[in-house]
């Protein structure tokens, strides 16, 4: 009687991918808590933990399947030191023209380390703030604390908590009830150097009735290494109020953004 052969059962496993991406080294020194309102420091801290709890996004998870973030260098990034743009590679001036016939009705540069700003002086006496968002932090806390962090959760993600709990820079616009902005406003966010964390934090606030265009363009030249840019943009748009909001970006190619 011939034997009957035992069945085989043949399993095959894909290799599973474990390469993951590196970690950044930012330690919770790096977060300023020295500010004038304790909404302020909150949410700061409240970020830190969420960046420090959140891991890194991988391409397992379905938002980031088509983003693979593991040749970004992030254990080398340090975020720009004070004025640090004046060892750095200035801006073009065609960057700094205006988009529109005219000119601006104020224009921000954001540099590693620094900002220039300029507001016309018609606005300001009609109560338009248009400044850094570090200046904003520290001389118009009670208008920032209204928005910041009411369209994006510090918890959305490791890098909305790094750029809550670390912003260096960014811009507050605030148009008062009722003001009509006819000339535009602009912002650069400039970003030479390699190995830098350029992280920013953008907020509009328009009261009821207020209209304004507002154009911010991020750029860099093309460098040897990588560099990193992360940030927020929140906008609040009152009842009746109306925003133009354009952004454009121009990132070197050794950008992760």
């Amino acid at each position: 009687m011939a034997m009957q052969e035992t069945p085989r059962i043949i399993t095959r496993t894909r290799r599973a991918d474990i390469a993951k991406p590196r970690e950044f080294q930012f330690d919770e020194s790096a977060v300023d808590l020295s500010l004038p309102h304790p909404d302020l420091v909150a949410y700061r801290q409240q970020a830190w933990q969420h960046f420090k709890n959140l891991p890194m996004p991988s391409v397992q998870e379905e938002a980031w399947r088509r983003t693979d973030i593991r040749g970004l260098k992030a254990d080398t990034f340090r975020l720009p030191r004070k004025e640090e743009y004046k060892d750095l590679t200035p801006p073009p001036d065609d960057l700094l023209q205006p988009l529109a016939d005219g000119e601006h009705g104020g224009e921000i540069v954001l540099f590693p380390g620094g900002a220039r700003v300029f507001l016309d002086e018609e606005l300001q006496k009609q109560g338009v703030i248009f400044t850094d968002y570090q200046t904003a932090l520290k001389e118009h806390p009670s208008l920032v604390t209204k928005i910041l962090g009411k369209a994006v959760q510090t918890s959305d993600g490791k890098f909305a908590a790094l750029a809550g709990a670390l912003a260096q820079t960014g811009v507050f616009l605030y148009v008062p009830r009722n003001v009509h902005l006819q000339t535009p406003l602009h912002s650069l966010l400039w970003g030479p150097g390699i190995g830098l964390a350029h992280i920013s934090h953008i907020l509009v606030y328009l009261e009821e009735g207020a209209s304004v265009t507002y154009v911010h363009e991020s750029a860099s030249p093309t460098e040897m290494d990588q560099s990193l840019h992360a940030g927020i943009v929140e906008l609040y748009v009152g009842p009746s109020a109306q925003l133009t909001f354009v952004e454009l970006q121009s990132w070197g190619e050794h950008v992760w953004n």
